[in-house]
């Protein structure tokens, strides 16, 4: 048997994009024992509540102070895993990986940027992590989804191709009982998704201006369709509560449900309109029908992957500036505002095609 650890210290959404791994973990390893690093602030683990992968969840140290650290990565050497595979996207940071790969009796196979002198830390950390005899370093590669980067952490590992499904999908209760607890029927609800960040500023989401022009469009036109909103409770705070003062006609399930029954809820809608985010995803995951509104993110590298997604571009100055990492999301933000980078879709565009996937 196969002792593995894998880690959800990251984004809702980056996590889903790591269930094509964790299948091919499963696939291509003899009955895999399967551990999870859990706690992080995201808490993107809630994903697999229905899941029976995973055999014991390892909880992630409260701070990032030296001794827990070290009591952290003391744990993992205990568990004497045969690998532990970290993501590019991985959170537990260059500290915590330096100290598994040092103390772990594991190998540890794990993402690197092309080193460069503009980021002396993760130079360092490079050069640190080559000279550990038990670590695995594989490139990252520029343009190449994210779906596909966590496959060649396995794929370096083995002396064969591995043939992945690259299909997200995540195991849902779609029971008629959360849509019945909001007055909800099966196509007859459409989705807006008017925060992103858990209602932190961000440059990707769609100003709240054009939802209300969206809004006021689809009711005129389809008087029987109900708006829905969907989020956390710090969403409903920051940007959903502001839009029900001019448009109070809305049905709001922010702060009232958990991932797997938002989920049920987009798998259900009749189209949802949404960020670059962790719903996003969460909605390829279950197929359902979304317009997904994009700017400034990376879209080669996240952008959704299934059928039922209509893709609509924010085309300006911004557009794919954080191709490859060469600007983070708070740098676009500085740069751009939080308005300019998804002004260019137009609420005229976005009912265009309500109406295409309505199929009216």
């Amino acid at each position: 048997m196969t002792r593995v650890l894998i880690s959800s210290c990251t984004g809702v959404g980056n996590m889903i994009l790591k269930t094509p791994f964790i299948k091919s973990l499963q696939k291509n390893f003899d009955n895999p024992s399967i551990d999870m690093v859990v706690g992080f602030r995201d808490k993107a683990e809630n994903i697999f509540q229905n899941e029976t992968f995973i055999n014991e969840k390892i909880n992630l140290y409260k701070k990032k102070k030296f001794y827990e650290i070290l009591q952290f990565v003391l744990l993992i050497r205990r568990k004497k895993y045969d690998y532990i595979f970290l993501p590019f996207d991985d959170e537990l940071g260059e500290l915590t990986k330096i100290f598994i790969g040092f103390l772990s009796r594991s190998i540890l196979v794990t993402h690197y940027f092309a080193p460069t002198f503009r980021h002396p830390r993760a130079l360092l950390s490079f050069i640190i992590l080559t000279l550990l005899p038990k670590v695995k370093l594989v490139p990252f590669a520029a343009g190449r989804h994210e779906i596909d980067l966590n496959i060649d952490l396995l794929q370096s590992i083995k002396s064969y191709s591995i043939k992945a499904d690259r299909e997200t999908n995540i195991e849902f209760d779609n029971n008629e009982h959360i849509l019945k607890r909001f007055d909800l029927k099966k196509d007859q609800y459409i989705i807006f998704q008017l925060s992103a960040r858990s209602g932190m500023p961000t440059p990707k989401k769609w100003p709240l201006k054009n939802f209300i022009k969206l809004f006021d469009k689809i009711k005129k036109s389809h008087p029987d369709l109900i708006i829905v909103t969907i989020g956390n409770q710090a969403d409903f705070d920051a940007e959903i509560s502001e839009f029900i003062k001019f448009r109070s006609d809305i049905v709001n399930t922010a702060g009232h449900t958990s991932i797997l029954e938002a989920a049920t809820l987009l798998a259900n809608a009749a189209v949802s309109i949404v960020h670059d985010s962790g719903v996003m995803h969460i909605a390829n995951a279950v197929s359902a029908k979304i317009i997904a509104l994009l700017g400034p993110t990376d879209i080669s590298r996240t952008g959704p992957s299934k059928k039922n997604t209509t893709v609509l571009i924010s085309n300006n100055d911004s557009t794919n500036a954080m191709f490859n990492f060469e600007m983070g999301e708070e740098a676009v933000l500085k740069k751009f505002g939080e308005d300019y980078c998804m002004a260019s879709i137009l609420p005229d565009s976005v009912y265009d095609a309500v109406l295409s996937n309505l199929k009216i």
